[in-house]
């Protein structure tokens, strides 16, 4: 039984490894980096959450502009770590975050809102509460 068990993580801790060792897509323009992206073999977005967003956009001086998580070409991370769609104002602050679990728009309502929407002083626009795709409410602070 040991032996299974130790097998059996010794595959895990392999398979975890290889997608550490995963080299990224960059795209350049005029020698900047624009984007940096991972695929699976399928060549679909694709990235282990724990380890970081699939896909990173900057622009032209090197703020980040967006950071999504993919999982096999899905929009998708666990709540509880995360949005998975993340949009930045080019002050470096967050504009919007957005909760995606399996390609849909999604957060339970006891964790609160699915969709949030900044001002470029990082105060809170808007809530949106969607759950499985469906719209729930919109609660517009300002």
């Amino acid at each position: 039984m040991f032996f299974l068990l130790l097998e059996s993580a010794i595959k895990e801790w392999k398979k975890d490894f290889m997608e550490l060792a995963k080299l990224p897509i960059l795209m350049v323009k005029n020698g900047i980096i624009t984007c940096i992206s991972y695929v699976n073999e399928n060549k679909k977005l694709h990235r282990n959450t724990d380890i970081g967003p699939a896909m990173i956009i900057y622009d032209y001086d090197g703020m980040v502009e967006l950071k999504t998580y993919w999982v096999n070409g899905e929009y998708h991370r666990p709540t509880e770590e995360g949005p998975a769609h993340i949009e930045y104002y080019d002050t470096g602050k967050i504009s919007s975050e957005e909760y995606w679990v399996n390609g849909k728009l999604h957060r339970p309502l006891e964790e609160g809102p699915a969709m949030i929407l900044y001002d470029e002083f990082g105060q809170i626009k808007s809530e949106h509460y969607w759950v499985n795709d469906k719209r729930i409410k919109i609660v517009k602070i300002i």
